[in-house]
C-alpha cells in the first residue's frame, strides 16, 4: 500500500526518494501556505480557501476572485 506522507517529509512523502530534501521542504511550505484559510479583501474575515490555482473563494462573504497562485492576493473580482 502506497503511504501519502511520511513523518520526516510530511505531505512531500509521496514523492519518495526522486527528490532532494531541499525540494521536499520547498514544496511543504507552498503547500502549508496555501491549504490555510486566508483573511477576505471584501469583509475581512478569515475564511478564504483556494478553489483553483490562483481561484479563491470566501466562506462568509461568498465572494470569488483572482489572486495569486498559492497565497492570495487580489487582483480581480470574478
Amino acid at each position: 500500500m502506497v503511504y501519502s506522507h511520511t513523518k520526516k517529509a510530511g505531505r512531500c512523502g509521496r514523492f519518495g526518494a526522486r527528490i532532494g530534501k531541499r525540494t521536499k521542504e520547498d514544496v511543504n511550505a507552498i503547500e502549508d501556505a496555501s491549504k490555510q484559510m486566508h483573511e477576505c479583501p471584501k469583509c475581512g474575515k478569515k475564511k478564504v480557501v483556494r478553489l483553483e490555482a490562483g481561484i479563491w473563494k470566501c466562506g462568509g462573504c461568498k465572494v470569488k476572485f483572482a489572486g495569486g497562485a498559492y497565497t492570495s492576493q487580489v487582483i480581480k473580482k470574478i
